[in-house]
Parts: C-alpha cells; sequence; structure tokens
C-alpha cells in the first residue's frame, strides 16, 4: 500500500483545463452565433453552372423534380423554355430564373382533368379524359405545370427533361382569399391551379398574378370545411372576408366569373 502511486496532480490539472477551454469555445461560439457575431459558410449543392434557386440555401437530400406555375418563354421543335421566380429570394438577387426544358416521345402534356371532389354529394366524383396533347397545343405566355424526369439539383439546366406538363390555364379550380360576400355569390381574389398540385418536392415559385373572381353559388353546390374534425358541411352564412378557398367547377375557367360546384373553405372560425 505504501508503494501505491499517488494521482498526477499535473495531469489532472491539465485535464481540468482542456475541458474548461473547450467547453468555453462552444458556448462562445452558440453565443455568437445566435446574436449574429458569426457567420458560417453558405452551403450550396447544387453544381456551379446551374442557375440556383437562393444561393444563400442549403438543400437537402430531396429531389425537385417539378416546376409549377413555370411561364413558357419560348417554343421550339424539341424544346420549351419556362421562367420561374422563387418566392424568397436572397436580398437584392431576386431574378426570373430561365430552364430550357426538352421534349422527348415520352413526354406527355395534358389539360387538367375537370375534376371535382365531392364528399358527401351521392355522385361519382366528375373526371373527364385530359387527352393527349403536343406541343402545338401550348402557347408562349401561358403557364404550365411540368414534371421533370431527372433532378434539377444535380442536372445542368439546359439538359432537363419533362416527364409531363400540364396546362394550368384550362383547370376547373382556383384557390384565393374570400374579399366580398353577397346574397349568392362571393367574390375571391385567387389563382387558377391543375389540380395535380402538389406544392412538395418542388421549386417554390411566385405563381401567376392573383384575379378578382366573381362566383355564384346555388343550392345545387357543395360548401365544406375541413378542420381538425373532418370534413364537414357548412352553409354560406359561415364565409367571412378573409376565409380562404378552394372553388371547383363544372367546366374550366375562362374569364373571371364563375359558377361553383364545390367550395372548399379553411382557417373557418366556427
Amino acid at each position: 500500500m505504501e508503494n501505491q502511486k499517488k494521482p498526477d496532480l499535473t495531469s489532472l490539472l491539465i485535464i481540468i483545463l482542456v475541458i474548461f477551454v473547450v467547453s468555453l469555445v462552444v458556448y462562445l461560439g452558440n453565443f455568437a452565433i445566435k446574436n449574429n457575431l458569426l457567420t458560417l459558410p453558405n452551403i450550396n449543392f447544387f453544381q456551379k453552372d446551374i442557375n440556383s434557386l437562393n444561393t444563400d440555401s442549403i438543400y437537402l437530400s430531396n429531389p425537385i423534380k417539378n416546376l409549377y406555375s413555370a411561364q413558357i418563354t419560348a417554343i421550339n421543335p424539341n424544346s420549351i423554355t419556362v421562367s420561374v421566380t422563387p418566392v424568397d429570394p436572397p436580398e437584392g438577387k431576386t431574378k426570373v430564373l430561365s430552364f430550357k426544358i426538352g421534349l422527348t416521345d415520352t413526354t406527355e402534356i395534358t389539360k387538367p382533368k375537370i375534376y371535382i371532389p365531392y364528399s358527401f354529394k351521392k355522385i361519382s366524383n366528375t373526371s373527364t379524359a385530359s387527352g393527349t396533347l403536343t406541343i402545338n397545343n401550348l402557347s408562349v405566355g401561358e403557364y404550365v405545370d411540368i414534371t421533370l424526369a431527372n433532378d434539377l439539383r444535380t442536372t445542368s439546366k439546359n439538359a432537363l427533361i419533362a416527364k409531363s406538363i400540364s396546362k394550368i390555364s384550362e383547370s376547373n379550380m382556383l384557390t384565393g382569399k374570400i374579399t366580398a360576400i353577397g346574397d349568392g355569390f362571393i367574390k375571391v381574389n385567387g389563382i387558377i391551379r391543375s389540380v395535380n398540385f402538389n406544392p412538395a418536392p418542388s421549386i417554390a415559385v411566385i405563381p401567376p398574378t392573383e384575379k378578382s373572381y366573381f362566383i355564384s353559388y346555388s343550392s345545387d353546390t357543395e360548401i365544406v370545411t375541413d378542420d381538425q374534425s373532418g370534413v364537414r358541411a357548412i352553409t354560406p352564412s359561415d364565409f367571412t372576408p378573409g376565409v380562404y378557398v378552394t372553388v371547383y367547377a363544372n367546366k374550366q375557367i375562362s374569364g373571371d366569373s364563375l359558377s361553383a360546384a364545390l367550395i372548399s373553405a379553411y382557417s373557418l372560425s366556427i
């Protein structure tokens, strides 16, 4: 027992000092980042030759294979050129991004189906065949939703191939906010959307400019809300300005007035 070594006091002090220094560095680093005293380097997984949507963003592993609300700016025999605008571009870097989209023999071009997802009506969901279109049915200036065959993050912007293209302008669905309410009608500031719209994973883009729509309804119109308790029927008296709605018509929307077959309301306070 007398020969047992005593703890090396110097070594112990060094260990304690190292732990203290490491803890102090971690604490000060976190404090600096939280208080904007230190800026970490930005990471961008896009290739250098691609117009990144947001050069200040960190892009994770989810593939980006959808271009929504893309406006056609040019049409060629085997390709189209489209422009999109990010919703939240970095400050001072706002710009319209341009992509050349190739078309192949397998690219499907369609117009949106006339689809009405009734919840309570004893009628099968209305859906008509969209029909197969060609590039000749597209026009410069119109908006389309594009599903890509390849991943935008890892493909050159001039080597993109379209798996499918859907014409937005011939949809029977619009979404927006109620701005006025009258006897048998509502006014909505909204945009037309294709019924297959699914915002993720996709490029977040600014949609076509909102328009004011005059929407009439009747006793034959199904009016519902979808909240935490599920889908339930409501009445027009439940509408208030500011409520968001999705409206389906029995036919393609043209002009700024339509008759609603289905109105689905959100953010109700009832």
